[in-house]
């Protein structure tokens, strides 16, 4: 009995220290995963007063080029980090984690042979238990998208062999690439901890840098991010499902879209296009998937949404074969954005990947034009300026701002929007046809 009275006096005096660490903002702070999510929290929180900051990547050019003041990643104030260059430590490996009292993690899970690869948080759980030997409370946040009870399944297989010292919650992240308007500091979190001293020690942190909605547990926080992303799916898919059909009738969907939404109430606006993009709407509904899998279940309705999506470069290839009414092989062919999405250079799950396969299984002749994203499959982005013999087909897959109908007009014999980018007496008068 004395020595659980001791143990729990002790976790009791643990934890008032860490509390106290993160109200004063005198705690370390270590962050895995430096990219698209990483980065930005780590800017936000050190803008916030947080001066000790780590940050940990395996990849050993980015962790280079941040100790010069340099980055490419699209969501972070590349002022900032060139100003912070010397004031944040940045490690490619995990010897210096046990510093850390707070370790936020933010590393990718990817889809691997069509099902989720949750990898790199277990070797990020792995790489802190094999080098945070001091005997204190910390605090660890997974951010990474996964499946519900993920984070906890976690906690029970690596932490919990631990000391117990660890706290553990879960925080989705809700960075947007490209959005002026929401950012971190402006855009609420959503917190669930594995019990009541992890929530209010991850709301006491983040509620430094933004806005905290606390939920009751990790899987609630969990499932939180799938909804977003699943009700964004199956709407982009109902709507490009929809627009297939007013093809066949000779509606335009776009002037349908535009009508419907006038109503003040009901009808949020989803538009068509080439196929959707990005680690969040082609994966994050798989995961659900995946969990219900353990029960022998499954979401048919986000299994169909998903094929509609996979299925419309092939759906727009065909369409446009029937528009020039003679086959792709030998035609000379540029695709007008690589990104996945408007005015950034991020090309994850960009469907112009699969327009770029499928034309050059075809025979076709693939070249591609996008300023955000200036070399990809060892070609480079061509200048529209230098052009010499006009491409066959063009094809606008992305709605870039910079994007003019003069610069396509003079390259290109004909092009095809998927996009719907310009006003309709364009088409009207021009070598531009929206598909």
């Amino acid at each position: 009995m004395e020595k659980e009275l001791y143990v729990k006096e002790l976790n009791n005096n643990l934890f008032e220290d860490l509390l106290e660490k993160v109200e004063e903002k005198n705690t370390t702070i270590g962050i895995i995963g430096l990219g698209y999510v990483g980065l930005p929290i780590m800017v936000e929180f050190y803008n916030k007063g947080f001066k000790n900051i780590i940050g940990f990547d395996v990849n050993k050019e980015k962790i280079k080029e941040l100790k010069k003041g340099k980055t490419k990643i699209e969501t972070t104030d590349k002022e900032t980090i060139k100003k912070i260059k010397n004031k944040i430590k940045y490690y490619d490996n995990f010897e210096n984690i046990d510093e850390c009292d707070c370790i936020i993690i933010c590393v990718p899970t990817p889809l691997k042979n069509k099902e989720m690869d949750i990898s790199f948080i277990k070797q990020s759980f792995i790489s802190i238990i094999d080098n945070c030997k001091t005997r204190k409370k910390r605090l660890i946040v997974l951010e990474s998208t996964t499946y519900p009870g993920c984070t906890d399944f976690l906690y029970r297989s690596f932490l919990e062999k631990e000391s117990g010292n660890y706290l553990l919650a879960f925080s989705p992240e809700r960075i947007d690439p490209g959005n002026k308007k929401y950012k971190l500091k402006n855009t609420p979190k959503i917190l669930g901890g594995y019990n009541e001293e992890s929530t209010l020690i991850g709301k006491k942190l983040y509620e430094n840098i933004c806005d905290v909605i606390e939920v009751s547990n990790t899987r609630t926080a969990e499932m939180v991010k799938l909804l977003e992303n699943i009700y964004r799916l199956v709407n982009i898919s109902l709507i490009n499902e929809l627009k297939q059909g007013c093809d066949k009738l000779n509606i335009d969907i776009w002037e349908v879209i535009e009508a419907a939404k006038t109503k003040p109430y009901g009808f949020n606006a989803f538009y068509p296009g080439p196929g959707i993009g990005g680690h969040c709407i082609p994966i994050d509904p798989q995961y659900y998937n995946d969990a219900l899998s353990r029960y022998n279940k499954d979401s048919i309705l986000i299994k169909e949404s998903l094929d509609i999506n996979n299925n419309l470069p092939e759906y727009y290839l065909n369409k446009i074969e029937l528009e020039i009414n003679k086959p792709l092989k030998g035609l000379k062919f540029l695709l007008i954005g690589l990104s996945y999405k408007k005015d950034v250079g991020d090309d994850r799950e960009s469907p112009s990947y699969k327009f770029w396969d499928m034309l050059e299984e075809k025979g076709a002749i693939v070249d591609y034009y996008d300023p955000f994203i200036t070399e990809s499959r060892e070609k480079k982005s061509i200048d529209l300026g230098k052009v010499k013999d006009n491409y066959d087909i063009g094809i606008i897959l992305i709605n870039h701002e910079i994007f003019n109908v003069v610069q396509f007009e003079k390259c290109c014999t004909i092009v095809f929007d998927t996009k719907n980018m310009f006003k309709q007496e364009i088409y009207e008068h021009s070598n531009i046809k929206k598909i």
